[in-house]
């Protein structure tokens, strides 16, 4: 049955790739069911795919609740992959007690006890715990875990810097948000990556009430010429943020 036909006899609540066993099921869910479904995000992140994918999404419901979790990738950090295990036991008496437990795994966890030279895993896995520290209000967790990768310009350093800039937004250091997405903006070789940093920038711009400076940087967004920004879209917010700088105009006496 397609998930957008549900009655509302058989409806779940939910998005169904990370739905604990208690909710594919029916029965009372908690915080242990929160964390089930952070689990089931942080396999995603750290996999490339979620635990149970199916193109029927009521097989995907079942199996969250009967099917055992298919075993992580082995470029998956030890401790990591231990972490997100415990918090897709099928039992929820079999999982952390609580978002505390889980702060301190991931306080406690060495990123680096995995294999040294996938790069490329290890920064999945950093990712995935940041965003993780994110969700649960942890922006000193995520800047310990990120900064290095976004200082050093390592593999995978502008998806840290957004999300490093969206921590230190949250935590009103505005001005180091903005001084990381100008990084991007000056060093990152993909050009998308450019143009997000430079709408981003526009977007604090905009907050501030700095209207003039949000319409120069939106600007320069068309100067990198790439289609997540159509010209039209770009053209449209210029306007509207010039008529609010011009401000009403008073008629003549």
């Amino acid at each position: 049955m397609p998930w957008n036909s549900a009655t509302a006899s058989d409806a779940v609540f939910g998005t169904p790739w990370y739905l604990s066993p208690e909710v594919a099921t029916g029965t009372p869910a908690g915080v242990t069911s929160d964390l089930y479904s952070l689990g089931a995000t942080l396999y995603h992140l750290a996999a490339g795919r979620p635990p149970f994918d199916s193109a029927n999404v009521l097989d995907v419901i079942v199996r969250h609740a009967i099917e055992p979790v298919p075993p992580l990738p082995d470029d998956v950090p030890p401790s990591m992959a231990r972490l997100i295990m415990s918090l897709l036991e099928k039992d929820p008496m079999r999982r952390p007690g609580g978002y505390h437990a889980v702060l301190e795994a991931l306080d406690g966890s060495d990123p680096v006890d995995g294999d040294p030279d996938s790069t490329g895993a290890l920064t999945r896995t950093l990712l995935a715990a940041a965003r993780a520290a994110l969700q649960l209000g942890r922006g000193r967790r995520v800047r310990s875990l990120l900064e290095p990768i976004v200082s050093a310009h390592d593999e995978g350093w502008t998806r840290a810097g957004f999300l490093l800039a969206i921590a230190l937004e949250e935590s009103q250091a505005v001005n180091e948000a903005r001084d990381i997405l100008d990084d991007i903006v000056t060093n990152a070789s993909c050009r998308e990556d450019r143009a997000l940093a430079l709408w981003h920038l526009g977007r604090l711009a905009e907050k501030e009430s700095a209207f003039e400076r949000a319409v120069e940087i939106y600007s320069g967004i068309q100067t990198i010429s790439t289609p997540r920004f159509p010209l039209a879209l770009l053209e449209a917010r210029i306007a509207r943020l010039r008529k609010l700088h011009s401000g009403p105009t008073t008629p003549p006496a």
